[in-house]
């Protein structure tokens, strides 16, 4: 895959940071093992372009608050909703956040799960504001 300049030279920067990250942002202490995740989105369609431009799949944690905001394909809007999915794409430059949602195909006895699509596509600034909302941002 050709990358422009400015793709690699993201890359290379995330690379960078991904070897000098390694030794501080997971571990063990006192015998639990823990783990830090991104939590800036200011860097959000950069960061989703890089990643998967790359083949690297991104775990996202969404909040979806009860009658405001945003909410998932397929999520009430009537339910404070927190979950992980699993970003694997996007389009229109990054501006459509491609993702799996593992709710799809589940009987939990909820009545909604049911309407979830296994893969959607979402607005990455609606996305972003999902992941920006109090949850515990995105592990790249």
């Amino acid at each position: 895959m050709v990358r422009t300049a400015a793709e690699q030279a993201l890359y290379d920067q995330k690379v960078k940071l991904a070897d000098e990250y390694a030794a501080v942002r997971a571990g063990t202490l006192d015998g639990v093992s823990w783990y830090e995740v991104e939590n800036d989105m200011s860097h959000w369609v950069d960061d989703l372009r890089a990643d998967i431009g790359w083949g690297w799949p991104i775990a996202s944690n969404v909040n979806e608050w009860k009658g405001r905001g945003y909410h998932l394909v397929g999520h009430p809007t009537n339910a404070n909703i927190g979950h992980w999915v699993a970003v694997h794409g996007f389009k229109n430059s990054g501006s459509i956040t491609h993702y799996a949602d593992s709710v799809h195909g589940t009987d939990f006895g909820w009545g909604w799960e049911l309407n979830v699509p296994a893969h959607s596509d979402y607005d990455s600034a609606h996305f972003e504001w999902l992941m920006s909302n109090n949850s515990n941002g995105f592990v790249w």
